[in-house]
């Protein structure tokens, strides 16, 4: 952006932080310096396969997966848990 000419303040970055924050599209998160950090939330699960041999992970998403929690949750009256 800066390239470009394109000049944001930060009090402009960090309104607009604050408000997706607001909203649930993203989590602020401390570091252990004490600095406050964000990750955005996706809209989906992310799922994770771990090796128990080598460690070697992977994540994927399996809307099959995703119908089926549903499914599930919705039976028996539960909600997924958002894993960090």
């Amino acid at each position: 952006m800066k390239q470009k000419g394109i000049h944001i303040g930060l009090t402009a970055v960090y309104r607009a932080l604050s408000a997706a924050d607001a909203e649930g599209r993203l989590e602020s998160v401390h570091a252990c310096s004490g600095a406050k950090a964000y990750r955005y939330l996706l809209p989906v699960h992310e799922y994770h396969l771990g090796c128990r041999v080598c460690g070697v992970g992977t994540a994927f998403f399996c809307q099959v997966l995703e119908d089926r929690v549903a499914q599930l949750g919705s039976r028996h009256g539960f909600e997924a848990a958002r894993a960090l």
